[in-house]
């Protein structure tokens, strides 16, 4: 019903193993795809025919250093660089996570699209 109407369809089909995404995504036909942090984000660009990815970073990785968290994002980017990608965690915020941390995260992304 809902791509009759041409709404799109983000899937998260977390912990199908990653070899499963490829039939996923070939029967499912989402608009989008979400991954979680345990696929690989350049495997799994070559394998879905150019269907928009989002997500993939672990949020584990927000409980570390503002450099090493920049880091991180910066590699997601990287390998989407070009590519239809929508920024986001491989899962929920932690509890234990300072949201001062997700604030330095957008700016980060921000800087990075000037």
């Amino acid at each position: 019903m809902l791509k009759k109407k041409k709404i799109p369809i983000i899937c998260f089909p977390k912990g199908i193993k990653k070899e499963n995404y490829v039939d996923f995504c070939s029967i499912v036909n989402p608009s989008a795809i979400s991954i979680d942090y345990n696929i690989d984000p350049e495997w799994i660009k070559d394998k879905v025919n150019n269907i928009p990815i989002q997500g993939g970073m672990d949020p584990k990785i927000l409980l570390t250093e503002k450099k090493n968290i920049k880091k991180k994002v910066n590699k997601y980017l990287d390998i989407f660089s070009g590519y239809p990608y929508i920024f986001n965690l491989g899962h929920g915020v932690l509890p234990d996570t300072d949201p001062s941390i997700i604030n330095f995260v957008i700016k980060t992304i921000r800087e990075r699209n000037k």
